[in-house]
């Protein structure tokens, strides 16, 4: 059947260079998608008014734009919430350009103009007019009533900001909003999330005529209320992505210390890139909505159902052999797609009705959001109709065998005809050689050839060339003319060459050029479901994230926890899901951190010494002590990673947890410290601190490893605090007082006196109570320090425990020791005699002062 009518006919005056005729496809969509995709254009509006803050941004090449919902600033010091809410949006969405108004706070523009940030992106200052809540309302409303699919939010916001738990409750209720936002989204809370998407309106404008209608294809909202705030302290302290080391270099073997680990490759059990992109997403922003965190909860006890193993373990199978599909999705209207860009649409496809084959058969999923997700927002009847369409224009298994794309038969009868001439190609160069050689009489000394965008030519062997030189001489019967030659072979033209070309024509270049034409207009046609297909890809990498959370949970025992909207933290038998893997045995422990109801005095003093038994209740703030190496900062961090893990969606390495939902974890656990910016670490400790009491909430969740600074957390509205310290002299000397929410805590060890020499041996446990010792001579004899250091260090603590006069102490010093003491002296006052500012070689100074001493 002809159908050449439908596809466009080619141009044969834009025929291109190629040797053979599909490269014209594959090259040029290559070097286009690397030189012009690769980093597509991200715009990001930015807006802030009082304790405000919204966001819009625009992805060029995929036509998408989201926002996020107005955002109230909680915390007391509004610079450096902003400075966190900011370096987060930075993380997630890589701006290439921002927009803010000329109107934005002059004191938040140090945080945007950040000159330590390597981010790369411009910033444009727009006038404050163009951020417009009537323009947004105006342009937005063109754009869904052309296209009515362009705004529906997927379904994980269905159910943040639906009735889908009052339907879980009552079966007979049907009452959720699919579209939760079309009627509030404009009103007085969203005006600045608005006037960011007027801007970038007014900066497409300004770069070139738009199409209002058309330049919109994907709309999202998203809410930063419904995400947890991380810092970047705290990514690098709680190790979500950075590697990981052996929590005790000092007690592992060799492989040990060598392993690494993080968070995320822990639990990225995930099989396709789409997945993977998200649960880093899930990772940086855990969720703070119920909803959102009790259905993917649901959904891994559903995957976790012995009925369902051998199913999901093909739903795997099929996942692995998705590809990277936005990026082929995007190209769709950019760039010629190459085959193994069709390979990877079709095989999307195909494996996509594959999940939802088996997706039907997974035992009880059929009642949860994400089975109607998968099944609506790529119906079965338009997946088909996409197949078909792609699959009857490109034959995909004769292309994968050719390694070039290939289209199928009858599609377009001109492209047949080149195509049959290019498969007999050889038979009519041998035809057309034997015809000259019978019109010159001469024979075997050349023979005709083809070169694409050349054309048909005469080749000659040099050792041939003397006889066609003395035929052109003598009578040039077809008019030879030498075009170029090579080392060996001598290339001509002629009167019969000249007619090949007319009659043939450049047939590769034709078919490349046909091939490409063809392609593009099923391409033109595919654009038009691209939005189908993108929400069919999300659905792909939440499927996938959920499975790869409960292939997690089941190799390394995670339980479900239980979620409340309160703010106590209850762990039971808790583990570090990091450390865990590079021991042979890891010691659980417990916390419970309770709030007191308004009234109740109550208090548990006579609880069970076993850390697991929540002793610390009722409390907001718990103190950990305990000696070097005793797993203290271990422990601190346990804590915490657990919360994300939970929050994520994910089950928690625990025998038990109740977990209130926490709205940002702030960490000071490493200093952070700078030599280019003269800090010293007390100072960027205090720095690290004063950040974390102006950006808390009550529902925040602070982690203080080893900082000696007491806190007033009086009062229901102080969040909840683990902190470990050295200075037990601060509970010694009751400078800190259990009680007003404050419990304390040890990490317990084993300490062997035998023969006046104290070993200590780690027993990684938690018990209620304070350290008596830091032991820090046994951990220096443990870190190998020098005898002489450990001895002196001995007499000193002997001489502490005697409660002897230190200045006494160290007057008590022998002939030898006097002596050096003198020689340090005098080599003090020469160094501060010394004027450094002039000094060129610091290091030759010290070593000419030092050298007595060596003596």
């Amino acid at each position: 059947m002809d159908t050449s009518n439908s596809f466009i006919e080619p141009n044969r005056s834009n025929i291109t260079a190629s040797n053979q005729y599909t490269d014209v496809s594959e090259a040029s969509a290559e070097s286009i998608t690397l030189a012009e995709v690769s980093k597509p254009e991200i715009i990001m509006a930015l807006e802030c008014k009082g304790t405000k803050v919204g966001c819009a941004v625009y992805r060029k090449d995929s036509k998408w734009m989201s926002c996020y919902v107005d955002s109230n600033i909680q915390a007391r010091d509004t610079i450096e919430e902003f400075s966190v809410i900011f370096k987060q949006w930075k993380k997630t969405i890589e701006p290439s350009t921002l927009l803010v108004s000329t109107s934005f706070p002059l004191e938040l523009e140090p945080v945007i103009n950040d000159k330590n940030d390597v981010t790369e992106y411009k910033i444009d200052y727009r006038p404050a007019h163009e951020f417009s809540v009537l323009t947004a309302i105006k342009n937005l409303s063109k754009a869904f009533t052309q296209n009515s699919t362009v705004f529906q939010p997927d379904y994980e916001q269905a159910v943040a900001h639906s009735k889908f738990w009052v339907r879980q409750l009552n079966p007979d209720s049907s009452d959720i909003d699919l579209n939760p936002f079309s009627s509030s989204f404009f009103n007085d809370d969203n005006k600045l999330s608005a006037g960011c998407i007027s801007s970038i309106f007014s900066f497409l404008a300004f770069e070139g005529d738009i199409d209002i209608e058309k330049c919109i294809k994907r709309f999202t909202i998203d809410s930063l209320e419904d995400n947890m705030v991380i810092s970047t302290e705290t990514i690098t302290a709680l190790r979500l992505f950075q590697d990981a080391n052996h929590p005790n270099l000092h007690y592992t073997k060799p492989t040990q210390i060598t392993s690494s680990t993080c968070l995320f490759k822990i639990i990225n059990q995930t099989c396709s890139q789409l997945g993977a992109e998200l649960l880093k997403e899930w990772i940086f922003k855990p969720s703070t909505n119920l909803n959102v965190i009790k259905a993917r909860h649901d959904l891994i006890d559903i995957f976790l159902l012995s009925e369902n193993d051998d199913i999901l373990k093909e739903m795997r199978k099929s996942l692995r052999k998705i590809k990277n599909i936005p990026r082929i999705v995007r190209d769709i209207e950019l760039v010629s797609l190459s085959l193994s860009d069709w390979s990877a649409l079709v095989s999307f496809l195909t494996e996509y009705r594959e999940l939802m084959d088996l997706a039907s058969k997974v035992q009880q999923l059929d009642e949860t959001p994400l089975f109607v997700s998968i099944n609506e927002v790529l119906p079965r009847g338009l997946l088909q109709d996409l197949l078909s369409q792609i699959t009857s224009v490109i034959n995909i298994e004769k292309s994968e065998l050719m390694g070039q794309i290939e289209i199928q038969p009858e599609i377009n009868t001109k492209l047949d005809e080149l195509k049959e001439n290019y498969a007999n190609l050889d038979t009519i160069l041998e035809s057309i050689t034997q015809e000259l050689e019978e019109k010159l009489q001469i024979f075997n000394i050349f023979s005709v050839s083809y070169i694409a965008q050349i054309g048909f030519l005469i080749t000659v062997d040099l050792k041939h060339l003397g006889a066609i030189n003395n035929m052109i001489s003598k009578e040039n019967i077809d008019n030879w003319e030498e075009v170029f030659s090579t080392s060996t072979t001598h290339y001509y033209k002629s009167q019969t060459m000249q007619y090949m070309n007319q009659s043939l024509g450049d047939i590769y270049g034709v078919i490349a050029d046909m091939t490409v034409e063809i392609t593009q207009k099923l391409q033109s046609v595919l654009s038009e479901y691209c939005l189908y297909i993108y929400k069919a890809c999300t659905t792909i990498a939440q499927l996938d994230c959920h499975l790869a959370l409960a292939w997690a949970a089941r190799q390394n025992g995670y339980k479900r926890p239980i979620m409340t909207s309160g703010r106590d933290l209850v762990i039971k038998d808790g583990y570090h899901p990091l450390y865990a893997k590079l021991v042979d045995t890891f010691i659980p422990n417990g916390i419970s951190l309770k709030y007191e109801e308004e009234g109740d005095e109550e208090e548990l003093e006579n609880s069970s010494s076993n850390s697991n038994s929540n002793s610390n209740s009722n409390s907001n703030l718990l103190l950990v002590t305990g000696a070097n190496f005793s797993g203290k900062t271990v422990y601190l961090t346990q804590n915490a990673v657990i919360v994300i893990m939970a929050q994520i969606g994910s089950f928690v390495p625990a025998s038990e947890a109740t977990i209130g939902i926490v709205d940002r974890i702030l960490t000071r656990v490493s200093s952070r410290e700078s030599v280019s910016k003269n800090k010293s670490s007390f100072l960027s400790d205090l720095e690290q601190m004063s950040s974390i009491f102006r950006i808390m909430t009550p529902s925040s969740f602070l982690i203080i490893d080893e900082f000696g600074k007491g806190t007033d957390v009086k009062g229901k509205k102080a969040p909840k605090v683990l902190a470990s310290t050295h200075f037990h002299e601060l509970l010694e000397q009751n400078i800190i007082k259990e009680g007003n929410g404050l419990k304390t805590c040890y990490m317990e060890i084993y300490v062997d006196e035998n023969a006046g020499n104290t070993k200590i041996s780690y027993l990684y446990e938690t018990h209620p109570g304070k350290a008596s010792s830091s032991f820090g001579i046994c951990c220096a004899k443990i870190c190998g320090i020098d005898a002489d250091i450990i001895s002196l260090a001995e007499k000193i603590y002997q001489e502490k425990v005697k409660g002897g006069n230190f200045a006494t102490f160290f007057l008590n010093c022998s002939p030898e020791e006097e002596l050096r003491l003198k020689q340090a002296g005098r080599i003090v006052r020469k160094f501060l005699e010394e004027d450094l500012d002039r000094t060129k070689n610091i290091y030759g100074l010290l070593s000419t002062l030092l050298a007595p001493m060596k003596n």
